[in-house]
Order: structure tokens, then C-alpha cells, then sequence
């Protein structure tokens, strides 16, 4: 799946390991990277529903996006 992000700063880190440790911390940043892999993966965003990281449709006016729990 392609994976784009809002602010091309945090795009810039969350591609890079080394940044996402340094700036989240060692634990969170490899569970982040864990995540954006997970999605990289994947074809739909359905094939994420089920797996680490608590990957869940929003509702009311987040209708259409999508989350994940990080811890």
C-alpha cells in the first residue's frame, strides 16, 4: 500500500529507523515502524484489521479514516 503523510517532516522520519528511535524513543520507535510496515504490506486496509496493533475503522466525523494503537 502506498503511504503518504500530511507534514513531509514526519514522512522524513517515519521512513527512516534511526529517526523514528531518536525522536520517539528506542521501544515506540520500532512499534511505530512495525506499523507503517504492516501497512506498507498490505494491499487494503482490510488486511490490517486483524493484525498487531489494534488497526480500526473511525466513526462520526472520522468516518472513512482509519487508526491503530501504538501500545
Amino acid at each position: 500500500m502506498n503511504i503518504t503523510f500530511k507534514d513531509k517532516k514526519l514522512g522524513k522520519i517515519a521512513h527512516d529507523e534511526n529517526k523514528l528511535k531518536a525522536k520517539y524513543g528506542k521501544v515506540h520507535g520500532k512499534k511505530i515502524k512495525r506499523r507503517i510496515d504492516a501497512l506498507r504490506i498490505a494491499e487494503t486496509l482490510e488486511d490490517v484489521r486483524y493484525v498487531e496493533g489494534n488497526f480500526h475503522e473511525l466513526i462520526g466525523d472520522r468516518k472513512g479514516e482509519w487508526a491503530c494503537d501504538l501500545d
